[in-house]
């Protein structure tokens, strides 16, 4: 909300930089922009990626190459795909400098995306002339089919191998890494590729085998189009325009947000030094506990050497590096234009980061790497294990997570609650199931936050300013800022626990009935 009055504030935004500029004239092209049409797209990625596309040809016996890979390997760069596989890649363990490729079955939380017939129907009114055969929706139906039967297969747990790229089984997989990396990486036939799931890779591959060329290229082509369609449904409203922008220009808008909401040095200084003690005292629980059983060495060796970055923008002199990182960027009126130039710069971005073993984290391409390497997360801070960095992003450090003139309990009940529930989430436990794993990470956090501020506070003390809550003990104050937002029925497993491992708490909640606060 912050940001949108900004942008709807010409006086505000006058005497901005040119990259706070840029932003808001992308967000006006978004909340200008006609509906979807798909025909502009395509003639965009042409002129860009040299894409021709085969809905399109009114020749298919024309020699151009028409490979399904070239479209599917375009969708991953894009962050558009949702199908068959998805890929990471990240320094190799055993070879730092180098890189490996890790492959495995594309995960997806609610089922199979179908292509409707509704879909086609909307692209082929806005892609002018489409050509395909009669029966085209039916082959769709049938691969789906095919596809969704092989994915819902049972296959053997911990089916996990490293292969050189050149060794690699799967002819398609080499060529669609071959699509995906070049020319910004050359790829290294002694490149290590993790492949999980290789079972499922084997039947995968069998299929896309007996799978005809042409009609895997026009449904790729069609997969595409018809998510990019998807995400743009809600073009014109101002609100999800912020959100685009903000997709496409992260760094700009959290520069914007920190320009209304300032950091001082103040409150840096006050947060490490919280996050410093965080670590300290998880640590000394688990060298104590039965944690330490499960969880694995590795992550507890990079415990005490987790970096907290606050706000995730590149310092100092951050408005002079910005400027220059969005220097090459013009924006154009035609919002279709600015957002694949953008996704298509990202991904350049992206390839030439990892071709540096060390990455420079003092240049925003570290910055808007981070913002595509996890989903953003609203109430917690981000981990990164790839370089041991967590990130607490600066819109979250407002009231009731965090004001720099609040009382020490409220800062610890909640802000290093937060946090050390974020560096119990960065550690591998062996041997639990996610429901304990989650629960571990919310006692943990709690726990530790609790410690650390009782270890200088009595429950008899109570708050130094008079109010509904002047006659609570610390104790009570504590615990109720600490779990306010999940009091409700999908935390009851949360509340159970704390009812377990915090007595304490009892005397203060009362859950089970009508979710209730017991404070009195």
């Amino acid at each position: 909300m912050a940001v949108r009055a900004e942008l709807e504030n010409p006086i505000a935004m006058q005497n901005k930089p040119k990259f706070a500029k840029k932003f808001l004239d992308l967000y006006k092209s978004c909340v200008a922009s006609q509906p979807f049409a798909a025909k502009d797209y395509m003639d965009f990625l042409n002129q860009m990626e040299g894409i021709n596309w085969l809905l399109l040809a009114n020749n298919e016996t024309e020699p151009t190459d028409y490979d399904w890979l070239q479209i599917f390997a375009m969708s991953s760069k894009y962050r558009m795909n949702d199908i068959l596989v998805e890929e990471y890649m990240a320094a190799n363990e055993k070879d730092p400098p180098h890189l490996a490729i890790h492959l495995r079955k594309y995960s997806r939380e609610y089922g199979f995306k179908k292509i409707a017939p509704r879909d086609v129907i909307h692209l082929n009114k806005t892609m002018d002339s489409a050509k395909y055969p009669k029966n085209f929706y039916k082959d769709i139906r049938k691969f789906e089919r095919k596809l969704i039967r092989i994915e819902n297969l049972e296959y053997p747990a911990g089916s996990k191998e490293t292969i050189e790229l050149r060794n690699l089984p799967f002819e398609w997989l080499r060529k669609y890494l071959k699509y995906l990396l070049e020319p910004e990486l050359t790829l290294d036939p002694q490149m290590h590729v993790i492949v999980s799931d290789v079972e499922y890779l084997k039947a995968l591959d069998e299929l896309l085998m007996t799978s005809d060329g042409r009609f895997l290229r026009r449904y790729m082509e069609m997969r595409f189009l018809n998510n990019l369609r998807k995400s743009g449904r809600h073009l014109g409203e101002e609100m999800h325009c912020v959100g685009v922008a903000g997709d496409h220009m992260p760094l700009a808008m959290h520069w914007i947000y920190e320009d209304i909401h300032p950091l001082d040095a103040r409150t840096e200084d006050e947060i490490q030094q919280m996050f410093s003690k965080i670590l300290q005292q998880v640590i000394s629980t688990i060298s104590h506990v039965h944690y330490l059983n499960v969880v694995d060495p590795a992550t507890l060796q990079n415990l005490n050497k987790i970096r907290l970055m606050i706000g995730n923008l590149p310092r100092p002199n951050t408005t002079e590096i910005l400027e220059e990182y969005y220097l090459d960027f013009t924006v154009q009126t035609e919002f279709h234009k600015n957002l694949l130039t953008l996704k298509q710069r990202h991904a350049k971005q992206m390839l030439q980061a990892l071709s540096m073993p060390v990455p420079n984290t003092q240049s925003a391409g570290f910055n808007d790497i981070l913002e595509k390497l996890h989903p953003m997360a609203v109430h917690e801070p981000i981990y990164f294990p790839s370089y041991n960095l967590m990130l607490l992003p600066s819109y979250l450090l407002r009231v009731p997570v965090y004001h720099s003139e609040l009382e020490d309990i409220f800062k610890y009940s909640f802000l290093a609650t937060t946090l050390a529930s974020a560096v119990y989430s960065s550690l591998g436990f062996s041997g639990l199931d996610e429901e304990h794993r989650e629960m571990l990470i919310t006692m943990g956090g709690i726990h530790t936050a609790y410690a650390l501020f009782f270890a200088n506070n009595t429950e008899e003390e109570h708050l130094r300013f008079k109010g509904d809550l002047k006659e609570l003990s610390l104790k009570k104050v504590f615990l109720i800022n600490a779990m306010q937002l999940h009091c409700g029925d999908v935390a009851e497993f949360d509340f159970n626990e704390v009812f377990l491992y915090l007595p304490d708490f009892v005397r203060v909640f009362d859950c089970k009935f009508q979710k209730l606060m017991n404070i009195f």
